[in-house]
């Protein structure tokens, strides 16, 4: 069974957490102190991601991931409450810090600049070769600014609207 155990500055043990994921093993932690509430032990296993009370070590979330690794990195963008994980070359997981839930895999990706807000992605043309390039990170209202531009003020007819299920 694979655990993670929180300790005091002087080595007295506080908590142990996960007791009850047998099976799993720990692939990574961080410490995080959001702006208001608290502190939180972010544990990755192998196919889920586990916060827990840093102080009681109570289970606070956790969530199913489609990418996982040894030795992943973390990215913590406090204004938009996302955790990035970046699992070495299976992905990058985008995890919602409020819901607790991956909202996005980037496949391929190898790195996050959040400055630019763009993910590096590799791409394998054949067995010889690595292509690195980068997917940019939208937010819903770019999309809805560029799916604008791109219909340049077309609409969908009624018919249209009736076959997906949208009402005028």
């Amino acid at each position: 069974m694979s655990r993670t155990i929180l300790i005091d500055r002087n080595g007295k043990l506080l908590n142990e957490l996960g007791k009850a994921n047998s099976g799993h093993t720990v692939m990574g932690a961080l410490y995080y102190e959001p702006p208001k509430g608290k502190k939180q032990v972010i544990v990755l296993y192998n196919e889920k991601i586990s916060k827990y009370d840093a102080d009681t070590g109570k289970l606070l979330g956790e969530c199913s991931l489609r990418s996982f690794s040894y030795y992943p990195s973390f990215y913590i963008d406090r204004d938009e409450k996302m955790l990035y994980v970046s699992c070495s070359y299976s992905g990058i997981s985008k995890i919602d810090m409020d819901e607790w839930m991956e909202v996005a895999l980037i496949e391929n990706g190898i790195g996050y600049d959040p400055k630019e807000k763009i993910y590096y992605v590799t791409r394998n043309p054949d067995y010889n070769n690595t292509e690195i390039g980068y997917i940019k990170d939208y937010s819903v209202d770019e999309l809805i600014e560029i799916g604008k531009d791109k219909l340049n003020g077309a609409e969908m007819t009624s018919e249209q609207k009736a076959k997906y299920g949208l009402t005028d």
